[in-house]
C-alpha cells in the first residue's frame, strides 16, 4: 500500500522519535568513560555519536584526514549538545560577556586547584604512578608465576583465574587513578551562590553531586581492586596499605563536603528503567 507524502512523513517521524527514545538523556554525563565495561553503550547517544563517526577503519587513524573530520563533527555535535543544555538552564552562550566569562573561569579553576580534595586525589594518582613503576618488574614476575603454574597443571590450583583476577584489579586501579581528579574538579567547579536563581542553584547542585557521586564510585572500585592486589602481593602488603589509606581518607573527605552525593539517582545507572522506556 503507497501512502501520501504527509503519511510518509509521520511514519518517518515516528521512526525518528522512538529511535530517539532509545537513548538515556543525560547517561553520559555522570559516566566513568570506561564503554568497554558499559551495560549501557546502546543507550548512550555519545557513544553512538562517536561509534558512527569513526565507522570506518580510515576514521580511526590519527594518519589520516578521515580521522580528523570525523573529530570535528563530534566536536561539532558535542557544541550543539552543550548549548541545549545551556538553554535549558535559562543560559545564551552567544550573549556571554567572553572577557568576563574568561576572568571568572581563571578565579573558579584556582579555587578548584588550591581545594584541599583535589590537592590530596592528585597526590593519590602520582602515588599510583610511582608504585606501578617502582614494582612493573613485580607484576612481570607473577604473571611468569602464573604462567608456570599453569604448565605444571596442579589439582585445586587455578593460576588462570588468579592471573585475570591480578590483571584485573591493576587495570582497575589505573584506569580511575586520574580520573576521580578529573570528577573532583567538576564538582567541585561552583558557580558563585548569589549570581544564580534558585533553579540554575538547584541545577548547578545536583551535577556537582553526580560529579561527586561519579568520583566516589572510582574510588569504591580503586579500593576494592587494591584490596586484592594486597592479597595477591603479600610481600608488599605495607605499601599497599599506604595507597587503601589514602585512598580511605579521600572518600571520607569527599563524603563529608557532598553529603548528597551518595544518594544521586544517575541517569540510567541508579533510575529505574521502566520509566525511560515509556
Amino acid at each position: 500500500m503507497e501512502c501520501g507524502g504527509q503519511e510518509f512523513d509521520e511514519i518517518m517521524a515516528r521512526k525518528q522519535k522512538q529511535k530517539q527514545k532509545q537513548f538515556i538523556d543525560g547517561i553520559y554525563n555522570y559516566c566513568d568513560r570506561w564503554c568497554e565495561r558499559c551495560p549501557f553503550t546502546e543507550r548512550c547517544r555519545v557513544y553512538d555519536m562517536e561509534r558512527e563517526a569513526m565507522a570506518d577503519e580510515e576514521s580511526r587513524d590519527p594518519n589520516n584526514a578521515a580521522f580528523w573530520q570525523a573529530l570535528a563533527g563530534i566536536l561539532a555535535r558535542t557544541k550543539e549538545m552543550l548549548r541545549e543544555a545551556a538553554a535549558e538552564q535559562g543560559i545564551d552562550i552567544d550573549t556571554l560577556d567572553l572577557t568576563t566569562e574568561s576572568a571568572r573561569r581563571r578565579r573558579v579553576e584556582r579555587q578548584v586547584r588550591s581545594n584541599k580534595l583535589t590537592r590530596d586525589s592528585e597526590r593519590y594518582a602520582r602515588r599510583v604512578q610511582s608504585w606501578f613503576k617502582e614494582h612493573e618488574p613485580l607484576l612481570d614476575e607473577c604473571a611468569e608465576s602464573f604462567h608456570s603454574r599453569l604448565l605444571m597443571e596442579l589439582p585445586d590450583d587455578d593460576p588462570e583465574a588468579d592471573a585475570v583476577a591480578l590483571h584485573d584489579a591493576a587495570e582497575v586501579v589505573r584506569w580511575y587513578q586520574f580520573q576521580i581528579t578529573v570528577k573532583l574538579q567538576r564538582a567541585l567547579d561552583q558557580d558563585d551562590e548569589e549570581e544564580l536563581d534558585d533553579v540554575s542553584r538547584a541545577a548547578d547542585e545536583q551535577d556537582r553531586d553526580g560529579s561527586a557521586k561519579v568520583a566516589l564510585i572510582g574510588i569504591d572500585r580503586s579500593l576494592a581492586a587494591w584490596t586484592v592486589l594486597r592479597q595477591s602481593l603479600a610481600d608488599e602488603a605495607d605499601t599497599i596499605l599506604d595507597l587503601l589509606l589514602r585512598l580511605a581518607r579521600l572518600r571520607e573527605a569527599v563524603e563529608h563536603a557532598f553529603p548528597q552525593a551518595r544518594a544521586f539517582v544517575r541517569p540510567g545507572f541508579d533510575a529505574p528503567l521502566a520509566n525511560d522506556l515509556r
